[in-house]
């Protein structure tokens, strides 16, 4: 009983430790939207991530049981493992670095910009959001899911412990999305961190390994060249 309430703290961390990504991501997505729809979008588009991350948990594990390769390409093994982190990694520096040149070229103009941003309201708009926040949850929850098959094979505890991420994902994400309305350079950072993030996994599925601590290395550097100078404005 103890163990496995042990193992359930631990794995709860890791879903906040590895979802701060996926919390930026979705933050990002969100504050894109009118103020009146972000709680419904949250409410239904992270309901239908919790859905389809058990999902995908109760799959991998299946899949985990297979130790062979799907195939061999002079001499790389090719697993669905490597698959699925290189349409992954692609789909991720795809859509960060379109968000990225969108995001820099409305700087030129930013009352269009703003009246764009303000005027994207409708059906099409919210179910584009829910599609792209389930889309992300999906790809960012790999990692952690895979951690969760190899620190134990008991469902119920991975389970609770995706729930207990997922709330507090939540709750992060309204909070995260509020700030990088008030702060429009943090949305650069963040942009440039899920690129480091698509990186990362494409260099995974070619069996490349990059340390996870530089990616949030580079994260906590920018944040901070950002977070001080406007902190010492302040104090003065």
């Amino acid at each position: 009983m103890i163990h496995n309430f042990i193992l359930f703290l631990v794995l709860s961390g890791l879903e906040l430790v590895l979802g701060v990504d996926n919390v930026i991501f979705i933050s990002l997505v969100i504050a894109k939207l009118p103020q009146a729809s972000r709680l419904k979008v949250r409410i239904i588009a992270m309901s239908l991530a919790l859905g389809m991350r058990i999902a995908m948990l109760w799959a991998l594990v299946m899949l985990s049981k297979i130790t062979y390769p799907l195939f061999v390409l002079s001499n790389f093994a090719v697993s669905t493992h490597d698959i699925l982190f290189l349409a992954g990694g692609m789909f991720l520096i795809w859509s960060a670095a379109t968000e990225l040149y969108n995001h820099l070229s409305g700087r030129i103009d930013g009352k269009q910009a703003q009246h764009e941003a303000e005027s994207t309201n409708g059906v099409n708009s919210i179910r584009r959001s829910i599609i792209q926040v389930v889309l992300i949850d999906m790809l960012f929850s790999f990692d952690s899911i895979f951690t969760a098959i190899g620190i134990t094979q008991n469902i119920i505890i991975m389970v609770s412990a995706i729930i207990c991420g997922m709330a507090c994902m939540f709750w992060l994400s309204s909070k995260i999305a509020w700030y990088i309305n008030r702060h429009r350079n943090l949305k650069t950072i963040a942009l440039i961190f899920i690129i480091l993030v698509g990186l990362s996994l494409f260099a995974s599925s070619i069996h490349f390994v990059i340390p996870e601590i530089w990616l949030y290395v580079a994260l906590a550097a920018g944040l901070m060249a950002q977070l001080i100078p406007s902190f010492t404005g302040r104090k003065k």
